[in-house]
């Protein structure tokens, strides 16, 4: 039984959020995450290991002749935190102990949501096509997200359709289904994650997974 159950808050955070990403670089990929300083050091050492959408991290270009975009569609559900001065709480713990300096930290809030990405690569390209397959890719991914938070159909005409279709595409992040990671067109990988509000459905009861957590002191 959860002895601090009527300690425990939840508020409703309900957030979208589709952001594009193409210079391939850690900064860019740690700026899109929101991933503070301390984690950023911890992961480029090696110490802590990516998982779900922090597996994006590792998910750079195979070869400096390719040409590589990432569309990330960020939702967030609810915050939930503990108030530690509710008296359930204060009956079975310190507050005293917990604010000592040297304390472990305890965790005290929890937000929940979920991100999934659809990456882009093109292979081996030439100085002669870089820019024009560069201009495609940006536009079709600035098509995307706009189909995405319009809800309306994918626009895609038949010569932008021939260049997207030799993009290999890969599906990452906290929640995707084992069948839909690798999708064949630019009209599955919209499927795939604009079905994201129905896969944090069936997660911790709409909750969705982890993604920010709130340490006390």
């Amino acid at each position: 039984a959860n002895s601090f159950k009527g300690a425990i808050n939840q508020v409703n955070i309900h957030n979208s959020e589709l952001l594009s990403e193409y210079e391939d670089s850690y900064k860019e990929k740690f700026e899109k995450l929101d991933i503070e300083d301390e984690l950023r050091i911890s992961f480029l050492a090696g110490l802590v290991a990516s998982e779900g959408s922090g597996n994006y991290l590792n998910d750079v270009k195979k070869s400096f002749k390719n040409i590589k975009g990432t569309l990330l569609y960020k939702l967030t559900s609810v915050y939930e935190y503990l108030d530690i001065y509710h008296d359930d709480v204060k009956a079975n713990i310190s507050i005293n102990e917990l604010t000592h300096t040297e304390a472990t930290h305890a965790v005290i809030g929890i937000k929940w949501g979920a991100t999934i990405m659809a990456s882009f690569e093109f292979k081996n390209t030439n100085d002669e096509n870089r820019s024009y397959i560069e201009g495609i890719l940006k536009h079709k991914l600035k098509n995307l997200s706009q189909s995405i938070s319009e809800g309306e159909n994918l626009d895609i005409n038949d010569s932008e359709s021939d260049i997207m279709s030799q993009f290999a595409i890969n599906i990452l992040g906290d929640i995707v289904p084992d069948h839909n990671k690798h999708p064949q067109s630019l009209a599955e990988a919209k499927k795939i994650i604009a079905e994201l509000p129905l896969y944090i459905k069936q997660y911790k009861d709409g909750k969705g997974v982890p993604i920010e957590y709130t340490l006390f002191p």
